[in-house]
C-alpha cells in the first residue's frame, strides 16, 4: 500500500508541476485561465505517462532482485538484523570490508560509538544509498544492525538497490563465519 501511495504522490507532483509551468507558459498565448486549464489537462496526461514507465522500470529492477534473493519488498528503506558471536572492533573491520565488496565508495568507521557509515556511488539505477551499520555489544555476542537507503530523501524508486545493499552484506557475513543465512534474518 505505501508503494502505491508513493506511485500517486509521484504522479501528483509530476502532474502538477508539468501542468502549471506549461500552463503558465500557454497562458501567455491564449490568456492565463485558458492556459492552466490546458496545462494541468496536459500535466496529468505527462504526470500518468511519466509515472506508468517508472514505475514499470521501478517494478523491473525489483523482480529480478524478488528472484535473486528470495526477499520480496517494495520499501526504499531495508533494515536487516543479526546476532553474531564475536568482538565488536573484529566485526568492525569484517564490516568494513564487507561494504568494499558491496562496492561502497566512501566508508566512515568510527571505533568510539561501534557505527560505519558508507555512501555507495551513482549508478545508472540510483543516485546511490547510504548505508549505515550499528554493532551492539551484548555478552559474548554482537548485534548488528545494517539499513541501506537512498541518498536523496524524496527518491521514490529504487530498483531493488538497496535490499541487494543488505542482502549482499548478509550473504558476505554468512561466507565469513560459514552460517546458513537464512537464519540471519530477523527484521
Amino acid at each position: 500500500m505505501k508503494y502505491i501511495l508513493r506511485i500517486f504522490k509521484f504522479f501528483l507532483l509530476i502532474s502538477v508541476t508539468w501542468g502549471l509551468l506549461f500552463g503558465l507558459w500557454l497562458g501567455l498565448y491564449i490568456g492565463i485561465a485558458n492556459g492552466i486549464n490546458y496545462g494541468l489537462q496536459g500535466g496529468f496526461i505527462f504526470g500518468a505517462i511519466v509515472t506508468g514507465i517508472s514505475a514499470l522500470y521501478d517494478y523491473i529492477l525489483r523482480v529480478r532482485v524478488f528472484k535473486k534473493y528470495g526477499k520480496r519488498t517494495f520499501e526504499v528503506i531495508q533494515e536487516r538484523e543479526m546476532i553474531l558471536e564475536g568482538d565488536v572492533k573484529d566485526l568492525m573491520q569484517e564490516s568494513v570490508s564487507a561494504l568494499k565488496t558491496i562496492g561502497a565508495k566512501k566508508i566512515f568507521p568510527n571505533y568510539s560509538t561501534n557505527k560505519v557509515n558508507a555512501v555507495c556511488g551513482i549508478t545508472w539505477k540510483t543516485y546511490g544509498e547510504k548505508i549505515e551499520i550499528d554493532l551492539i555489544p551484548n555478552g559474548d555476542k554482537t548485534k548488528i544492525y545494517i539499513s541501506s537507503r537512498p541518498r536523496l530523501k524524496t527518491a521514490i524508486f529504487d530498483g531493488g538497490r538497496n535490499i541487494e545493499n543488505v542482502e549482499m552484506f548478509k550473504r558476505i557475513w554468512g561466507q565469513v563465519f560459514n552460517l546458513d543465512i537464512s537464519y540471519l534474518y530477523v527484521i
